[in-house]
This record gives C-alpha cells, structure tokens and sequence, in this order.
C-alpha cells in the first residue's frame, strides 16, 4: 500500500520537449574546459569596434605633441619656416610605410564584392565575422543616409561635428597666440599650452573609449562634450597660476576631441553596413565646416579688438551647443529594423547607443 501511494514518486520522469519550452527556460547545454576557455577568448579577443577605434584617433593628438615639441625648439633658433620642411619629411616618410603595412578594411572590400580578400584580412587580424553576410551589400549611396528615419540622424550628427571641430581646430589654431598675446596668461612658452591640450586629448581617448564601452557613445559624447564647455568657460576666470591653466586644457582636450571620437563611434553604430562608410564620409565631411571656420572666426574676434576671452566664449559656446545637439538626438533618432524597408521607421524608439 505504502508503495502504491508513493508510485509517482518512483515512476522514471517522462522527457519534455524543450523545443516547447520559453527560450529564457531551456537549460543551457553542458560545454567542456575546452569550449568554455574558447568562449572565453572570442569574448576577450573579439571585435570591439568602439575601443579599436579610438585607439586609432590617438595618433592625432600625439602627432600634435610631437609637433608643439619641435617647434618649441626650431621656431625660436630658425623661424617657422622649418617646420614646413619636418612635416613634409614626416609625410614623405610615413607614407610608403602606411601603404606597405595598413590593411584595407574588411566592409569596404565586402561592398566591392572582393569577398576572399576580406576574408584574409579577418583571418590575419582576428575578427569575428559572425553576424556579417558573406554576400556583397546592396550599396545604397549618400541617397540612403538622407532620406526617411535616416534623415534625421545625419542631420544631427552632422551640426553636432561641426560643433565639435569648431572647438577642436579653433584651439589647435589659435591656442598659442592667445595664450602669448594677453599678459595674464603670460606663464611660461605659449606653446606649453598646446602640448597640454594634446595631452588632454590623448588621455580623453583612452578614458572615451572606456565611456564609451562602458555607458554607450552617445552618452558618453554628451559627458565630454559638457567637460570641454566647462574647462574653456574656466579660462574666462583667468587663472593666476599655471597649474589650473594647464588643467582646465587638458579637460577642454578631454572634451573636444573626445566628443569627436564618441561622436564617430555613435555614427558607426546607428547606421546599417551598406551605409556606414557613407555616413561617416558626409559627418566628417560636413563637419570640416566648422574646422575650416573657426581658424577664420577666431582671427576676426581678435582684429575686432574683442580680446582673448571672446575666443574663449565662442569655442565653450560651440562645446556647449555639440553636447545639446547629442542630446536631441539621443531623443529624437529612431533606427530602424534590420532588413526592414529604410524609408519606414520603425514604432518602437531604439537608442542609437544601443548595440
């Protein structure tokens, strides 16, 4: 009787069928030391386009340390005439070995339908390729990024890079004149002033690369963006001593061309693979507007007799509106599905931050 009241318990259980089962309910399957060590490399190893991206943006602003460095020494013995000559060495120099040694990049060749020589240069360098189509992508040209939901994203984009190089260039221009013409910043070599703010923007690539990994690109620009408008609105006090100077550059640095790093990553990221080169060719594109306006700007503020401050409030003013503009798109960009027609965007908001 005993056993007949506790039959069930004894009965072997029956298998169910895990097919029927919630995706977020089907046990996991049991993987070896082996696989686990593997899953543990391609995680650790694979593909982090933010951070490789970055990384690669460091070389402006140590190319503009090296720069500062030289002519700290040439310029006072020889003239700024020299200096001519030691760039076009560098080019002369640099540039056979960046076509022996850089490789194409992989997207680009899919989009020619050069699919084998992608793939060796994914193999050479270890890129995890799951996820990408073997197939050569449909090319849908500067018409795809403006037109429909994509319209929008490019437009921001765009205003928020000029914004952005606005502030960048028109330091890296002006930043040694305006720190020599104007008594209270007279500190010491006014070119000590651009190579700190190098260093701030070599620095702010490595912290904007974490940021970015780590809270999403488009926040993270945001972040910077605010950190250059207030560095620069803390020259307007005009600091006494040259330790606050030195550190109100290194955060305008961090900020300025941090944005821009972020601002490419964001960019890469939103937009499908057919268009992505295309949309980072326009953004940068336009954006050089406002690198090719704020030398200009800069030295008409000057012969205005405004003084050096007006400088200042015109590039913190320019940080200042880069972080809004990321803030409105942020807000307002939708992407839209993939695979899905492009001239609908989808119901649902998804952050262009979003991976």
């Amino acid at each position: 009787m005993v056993l007949a009241l506790h039959r069930p318990l004894l009965r072997r259980p029956e298998r169910r069928d895990l097919r029927r089962l919630p995706l977020h309910r089907r046990p996991r399957p049991r993987r070896s030391r082996a696989q686990r060590q593997c899953a543990h490399r391609r995680v650790r190893l694979g593909p982090r386009p933010l951070r490789r991206r970055d990384d690669h943006d460091v070389g402006v602003p140590i190319g503009g340390t090296i720069a500062a460095l030289v002519g700290r020494e040439v310029i006072p013995a020889s003239g700024w005439r020299p200096m001519y000559a030691v760039a076009f060495v560098a080019v002369v120099v640099l540039l056979p070995l960046c076509w022996r040694y850089l490789p194409e990049s992989p997207t680009w060749l899919r989009s020619r339908g050069r699919l084998d020589e992608a793939a060796a240069v994914d193999a050479l360098h270890g890129i995890d390729t799951s996820g990408v189509p073997t197939e050569k992508p449909e090319h849908e040209g500067i018409k795809g990024i403006l037109r429909g939901p994509w319209l929008v994203a490019t437009v921001l984009f765009s205003l928020a890079t000029v914004a952005t190089l606005f502030a960048w260039y028109g330091l890296g221009t002006w930043l040694p004149k305006l720190m020599g013409s104007d008594a209270r910043f007279d500190l010491g070599n006014p070119l000590n002033f651009l190579i700190a703010l190098n260093v701030g923007a070599v620095i702010g690539s490595v912290v904007t690369a974490w940021a970015g990994m780590r809270f999403g690109p488009l926040r993270s620009a945001i972040g910077a963006a605010l950190l250059a408008a207030a560095g620069l609105a803390f020259l307007l006090t005009y600091p006494s001593e040259v330790t606050p100077i030195y550190a109100a550059l290194i955060l305008a640095g961090v900020g300025t061309h941090g944005t821009q790093c972020l601002i490419i990553a964001a960019v890469a990221s939103h937009y499908p693979q057919q268009t992505r080169g295309t949309s980072l060719g326009f953004v940068l594109g336009i954006g050089r507007i406002g690198a090719v306006a704020a030398p200009y700007i800069g030295g008409s503020l000057l012969d205005a007799g405004l003084g050096v401050g007006s400088n200042f409030v015109a590039f913190s003013l320019a940080a200042a509106l880069a972080a809004v503009l990321l803030v409105v798109t942020a807000v307002v960009t939708t992407r839209p599905r993939a695979g899905a027609n492009t001239t609908e965007p989808r119901t649902e908001r998804v952050p262009v931050a979003a991976h």
